[in-house]
């Protein structure tokens, strides 16, 4: 097969199958020449069911004997040595209006290999090509390859239509998971944020907190050019559970300065202060997170990208946290001061 030499060749691939090699089984095959049966008075159906029986032993009859409950099967079977040659059909005889008549004198006898199983997938007959990939391979960039060697012009050279190749296996398994990732990250954003108003007892804090998501995401693709991963399945798990990391702490930031507020000090020293503070608790946790997914992600290559993944927006996001968080509240403090200046001053026209 062209497609499973092309893909010995590619690097990253290894034991590939190409779904015809030792799959094959010897069979005889068999072609009647209507025109001779015709001539012996032959009927094609009687013929076929006559070497059928040679091959294929059917049960030829049930007999009862006398002290047993049940009938015991009498099949017709021919010895392996009278039918484990091709000159042994060849001189298979059938009977006829003109007498004994030889097989190959009404048919055309070949040896030949033809698959074990007939395989189909939507009603259609299909060859399944199969390979392995190495744990540092890039299942995207070789499914490319394939789409690149199998185009348009090279299908019609073997003689098949444009959708005649899918793709399945692993990598579509990543397709598939992937739309599920997406609404499982919408979800834990909603379900951080539910939390978070429960905890502040407002609706625009944790908007606030949730600042650092954002910078946590961008923060995962630097990480994964560096390591020339790619956004996989296992990767976006990874940035899934940097939802739930990354908001801690903006938490301990904003919690913190919220205090400070209630303590008599004025929002911008809080923030201040509040930075001051827990620059160490928070930068400590996320050393300790990323020194935990550390040795993961350097020596297994297949948790590699998840790993990347949290370390790489982990970073980013905790930097964001402590310059980006503490800017958008002050900037959110101003504004609400001055709504509530306006509103204030609004003349009473009652």
């Amino acid at each position: 097969m062209a497609l499973a030499k092309f893909l010995r060749k590619v690097d990253g691939v290894e034991h590939v199958r190409d779904g015809v090699t030792g799959e094959e089984i010897p069979q005889f095959r068999i072609n009647l020449d209507r025109q001779k049966m015709n001539n012996y008075g032959l009927v094609p159906f009687l013929v076929a069911t006559q070497i059928r029986d040679v091959f294929q032993p059917e049960e030829a009859t049930k007999v009862s004997l006398t002290g047993l409950d049940k009938s015991v099967s009498l099949t017709l079977d021919v010895e392996n040595k009278y039918k484990d040659k091709i000159t042994d059909l060849e001189n298979l005889s059938f009977s006829s209006p003109r007498g004994l008549v030889r097989l190959i004198d009404i048919a055309r006898i070949n040896e030949v290999k033809e698959l074990s199983s007939i395989n189909r997938f939507n009603q259609k007959r299909f060859i399944q090509i199969s390979a392995l990939t190495e744990d540092d391979a890039d299942n995207k960039e070789i499914e490319d390859k394939i789409k690149d060697y199998m185009n348009k012009d090279k299908l019609e050279e073997l003689g098949l239509n444009d959708d005649a190749i899918t793709f399945r296996g692993q990598y579509s398994l990543d397709i598939e998971a992937l739309d599920k990732i997406y609404f499982l990250l919408i979800l834990a954003i909603i379900l951080v944020y539910i939390v978070l108003v429960a905890q502040f007892n407002s609706y625009t804090q944790p908007i606030i907190i949730m600042a650092s998501i954002p910078l946590a995401i961008i923060g995962v693709f630097p990480g994964l050019y560096i390591t020339n991963s790619t956004l996989t399945f296992l990767a976006n798990l990874g940035v899934v559970a940097l939802i739930g990391i990354v908001v801690n702490d903006a938490i301990v930031l904003v919690s913190y300065s919220n205090l400070l507020v209630e303590n008599g000090m004025s929002r911008r020293e809080a923030l201040v202060e509040a930075g001051k503070i827990r620059f160490r608790p928070i930068f400590s946790t996320s050393l300790t997170t990323i020194g935990g997914l550390l040795p993961l992600t350097i020596t297994l290559s297949t948790w590699r990208p998840i790993g990347t993944a949290v370390i790489s927006g982990l970073i980013i996001a905790t930097f964001g946290t402590l310059v980006v968080v503490p800017t958008i509240f002050a900037f959110m403090s101003v504004l609400w001061d001055k709504i509530l200046l306006v509103i204030r001053k609004k003349p009473n026209l009652s």
